[in-house]
């Protein structure tokens, strides 16, 4: 009778398992929406809140891996801000970053699904800096690298025949390996020839762009 009880229990998990397992797709497309927060002081040239909007999209596919719980991920994300210094100057920060590396999903129960995602990030960060008046405009463009560990939750709300549509929740860290160097900000002369009066680049230093993110987004798995 035990015995017969056990292979039941083992069924009814099994069976679980499959049923969970039918979320797991080969393709997925996510968009999502957040923010990135920036615990560096020198941040607050840039803004006072330590945040930055953040947006991003990302493809993933599974090649089959651990029963398609293993997905290769490629994905870009944008972050930006913008505020005033010392009363006299308007800022902007912009980033917008390439995203490569892995997501593990683990399905729990019905339509809920958990996820691990690590990605490398190669950044492209610009900053500008200009006078109220627009009498004059400084900027630089410079790069970081950096990683990103990441945990979420995703709950499938709609099935279709072909696809289904999820809505998902992610939390993580992105850790750059170090700061972003702004120190030779200067005008944009568009490729024009150099001008009479010499001007001397400005160094408002670097800023280290790690920090918290989360996003909420959806996602369409096919």
């Amino acid at each position: 009778m035990k015995l017969n009880i056990l292979v039941m229990l083992v069924a009814i998990g099994v069976a679980s398992v499959a049923r969970a397992d039918t979320n797991l797709s080969r393709w997925e497309v996510d968009a999502s929406a957040g923010a990135a927060y920036v615990t560096d002081p020198s941040f607050d040239l840039v803004g006072g809140n330590d945040a930055l909007a953040a947006w991003n999209v990302r493809a993933n596919v599974a090649p089959g891996w651990m029963q398609r719980r293993l997905e290769i991920s490629a994905g870009f994300q944008g972050n930006g801000e913008g505020g005033s210094t010392f009363q006299t100057w308007q800022t902007s920060l912009t980033v917008r970053t390439l995203q490569l590396g892995l997501i593990y999903r683990q399905p729990i129960r019905g339509p809920f699904l958990v996820y691990g995602r690590a990605v490398g990030l190669f950044d492209f960060d610009h900053m500008e800096l200009w006078t109220t008046d627009d009498s004059l405009h400084l900027q630089q463009s410079t790069n970081t690298f950096g990683v990103e560990a990441s945990v979420g939750g995703e709950v499938i709300a709609v099935n279709w025949e072909r696809a289904s549509l999820g809505f998902d929740l992610e939390v993580g860290y992105a850790l750059r390996f170090s700061a972003a160097h702004f120190d030779t900000m200067k005008p944009d002369d568009g490729g024009a020839k150099p001008a009479p009066v010499a001007f001397a680049p400005v160094n408002v230093g670097g800023i280290n762009l790690s920090g918290i993110q989360w996003r909420l987004g959806a996602a369409v798995h096919f």
